[in-house]
């Protein structure tokens, strides 16, 4: 999502009308997926787990605490992002997906995305496929250490979501160990991305 209220505010002065698709991924997978992809660009030398710990001293300076790079953690708390969603556009002009729905039943969140913007339904569906991962094959999934650390982390945010804007998430593969969800699930490939100014 925008990481300030100037970028939603500058959508709303340009269209008062539009309507937002905003997908969200559970805030862990969306840290170590911004992390393998600040890595690859070579903008990143920490490893996860120091970067979502002590890195984080990074961002504190930051415009509203968050830095365009290294706000892996700060960027999961959706809670207050939405709030400022809704204080600038109505619920009925803002969708709200998970990830995890496109990803496990594209056809019925493509119907559904066409339906809340007024267009015809797909006559047939685009092929599924992998558009982007920074993951590198054979490279590790996210530990369950630094996925439980998360957790306790955005425990109070996750509540939020779900008691205020009904949203939960199913356990994200990359933190599951590859034995059990498989190299492809583990690599935590993603075919969309979140809304970003």
């Amino acid at each position: 999502m925008c990481s300030s209220d100037l970028c939603l505010e500058r959508i709303r002065h340009y269209n008062p009308r539009i309507k937002l698709i905003v997908a969200l991924r559970h805030p862990a997978e969306r840290a170590w997926s911004h992390w393998r992809m600040e890595l690859a660009r070579n903008a990143e030398t920490l490893s996860f787990s120091e970067a979502i710990r002590g890195g984080r001293a990074r961002v504190s300076g930051a415009d509203g605490g968050v830095h365009r790079v290294y706000s892996y953690v700060e960027r999961g708390f959706y809670g207050a992002q939405l709030d400022s969603v809704f204080a600038l556009f109505p619920r009925d002009r803002v969708l709200l997906l998970r990830q995890e729905q496109l990803l496990g039943k594209p056809e019925s969140t493509l119907d559904q995305v066409c339906d809340f913007l007024g267009v015809d339904r797909f006559s047939r569906y685009p092929e599924s496929r992998l558009v982007f991962s920074h993951q590198k094959a054979g490279a590790p999934p996210m530990s369950a250490e630094d996925f439980d650390y998360l957790s306790r982390i955005y425990a109070d945010d996750l509540r939020d979501l779900r008691d205020r804007y009904g949203i939960t998430f199913e356990t994200p593969a990359c933190a599951l160990p590859a034995h059990v969800c498989g190299e492809a699930n583990a690599a935590g490939a993603f075919a969309a991305s979140q809304l970003s100014c």
